[in-house]
């Protein structure tokens, strides 16, 4: 076994103790013991990994799904938890600062399948021009939230203008995308779809700054509408 594949083992096995004694709690609801062992998670799967959750066997994969919902179910209570104190001070915008970093990125992750589905209805009711912002995950933050394929999004009928992976304790990848009239031309559903849709994505990363990621996209932008006037 190479370094690269020892690496990753280790590292699936260490995911999969921290999933096993998070699956054993009493409850996720904050508290020292839920804290840490999602600190443990987190500060695991953060790290540059050469793991490919996707290309994981099915004990793997089971054991993955299994800890995503855990990881939503955990956020949920958390949001839960920080609310109430927030709602207890008289001004509790003054006091957001309260709420946590940790998990904060993870929200309430749905199956990679169910965005594509979600995705695909968006495809087929949004106007053209207007912008989508998937939320996905890379590398071994897969392991937090699902991987949702660039190419779902073309399919759906948009073009993907930009793949932001965070390179510092971000959990969250960010997909831009434009909706087409690709989709009134060809129909949802079979392969055709935004420009990206089998191609190259653009990816921004690393460094992963907003700014950055913001000139990209209008650069595609500018970049695709010279195309089509050329054309």
């Amino acid at each position: 076994m190479d370094a690269q594949n020892k690496e990753v083992d280790a590292l699936v096995q260490k995911i999969t103790g921290l999933h096993a004694a998070i699956a054993k709690l009493p409850s996720l609801s904050p508290c020292p013991a839920v804290d840490a062992l999602f600190t443990d998670l987190v500060t695991a799967c953060v790290p540059p990994s050469p793991v490919d959750v996707t290309e994981l066997g099915p004990e793997a994969q089971a054991m993955r799904e299994g800890l995503i919902r855990l990881c939503s179910e955990a956020e949920g209570k958390l949001e839960a938890h920080y609310s109430d104190m927030l709602a207890a001070f008289d001004n509790p915008l003054d006091h957001l600062g309260v709420f946590p970093y940790l998990l904060q990125q993870l929200g309430q992750p749905q199956q990679a399948r169910d965005k594509a589905k979600v995705i695909a209805h968006l495809g087929a009711h949004m106007a053209d021009g207007a912008a989508l912002v998937v939320r996905s995950a890379h590398g071994a933050r897969g392991f937090l939230y699902p991987i949702v394929d660039p190419q779902d999004i073309g399919r759906g009928g948009f073009e993907v203008l930009a793949v932001c992976h965070p390179d510092d304790d971000v959990v969250n990848s960010v997909i831009i995308a434009q909706k087409t009239n690709d989709v009134h031309e060809y129909g949802l559903g079979n392969g055709r779809g935004g420009r990206y849709a089998r191609g190259t994505v653009p990816v921004v990363s690393p460094p992963c700054r907003f700014g950055e990621m913001v000139a990209d996209v209008t650069q595609k932008r500018e970049e695709f509408a010279n195309a089509e006037l050329a054309f």
